[in-house]
């Protein structure tokens, strides 16, 4: 027991904790992909020149801030879906040269971002366009079929246990 919870505290102790992580241009399939299986929803664009344009889902002006920095290669964004059914999944930035970035929210974050969080294409290439895609009530959860057949597995070996049925037979200890 003492090992088990070493373990687990080892664990917990050296695990990332990330809330916005970077996962390149390759993120665009995986929001592609996300999109088409009705996972997610556009909830709005930020557009460098006119704001929250209020062409998706949530009108980004009440859930979002997006702060450009005065060179325009990067921004602090901020979000808050405390009280709604709503949780952030991706940033997805476009610079005006065809390169592209996603970001994916982790954890506890989806709800509440906490502290304005820091988004870049490179580092020097200007922001252009700036998509916020988010889970909602309407979004399908996908699930394969594993849960079901976990759940049932875990049903038969609990009700097929020998502990359960009283079938258990005590050992004979040996003398020595």
């Amino acid at each position: 027991m003492k090992t088990l919870l070493a373990i687990i505290t080892l664990v917990l102790a050296t695990s990332v904790h990330a809330s916005l992580i970077d996962i390149g241009s390759t993120g665009t399939f995986e929001l592609a992909l996300k999109l088409a299986n009705n996972q997610i929803s556009f909830a709005d664009r930020f557009d460098p020149l006119n704001g929250f344009e209020h062409i998706g889902d949530l009108n980004g002006g009440t859930f979002f801030s997006f702060q450009l920095s005065p060179q325009g290669t990067d921004a602090l964004f901020l979000w808050d879906f405390s009280g709604t059914p709503f949780r952030m999944r991706y940033i997805d930035i476009l610079g005006g040269n065809g390169i592209e970035n996603v970001y994916r929210v982790t954890g506890p974050e989806w709800i509440k971002s906490g502290s304005p969080q820091l988004v870049t294409l490179d580092g020097k290439t200007p922001i252009g366009i700036t998509d916020v895609y988010f889970r909602g009530p309407l979004n399908s959860v996908p699930d394969t079929g594993s849960t079901a057949a976990l759940f049932l597995s875990v049903l038969f070996l609990t009700f097929s246990s020998p502990f359960l049925k009283g079938k258990v037979i005590p050992r004979a200890r040996k003398e020595k």
